[in-house]
């Protein structure tokens, strides 16, 4: 059963592949991985970390104006 709460944690932290985190719920494919999240939040991993990833400045100087 897929624990979809610390899939989100571990999708939210970049130190984690989408291949480590498939290892860590012995997932064989991710495929398999993404379909049963798919399932569970109405998204694929790749989309929910990329809808939570924080802001980033572009160039150093971008508030200062």
């Amino acid at each position: 059963m897929l624990d979809a709460e610390k899939m989100k944690k571990m999708l939210l932290d970049p130190n984690y592949t989408l291949s480590e985190i498939a290892e860590e719920f012995k997932y064989d494919s991710l495929q398999a991985l993404s379909s049963d999240f798919k399932k569970a939040t109405g998204m694929t991993p790749s989309k929910y970390r990329r809808m939570n990833e924080p802001e980033r400045e572009i160039g150093s100087n971008a508030k200062a104006k």
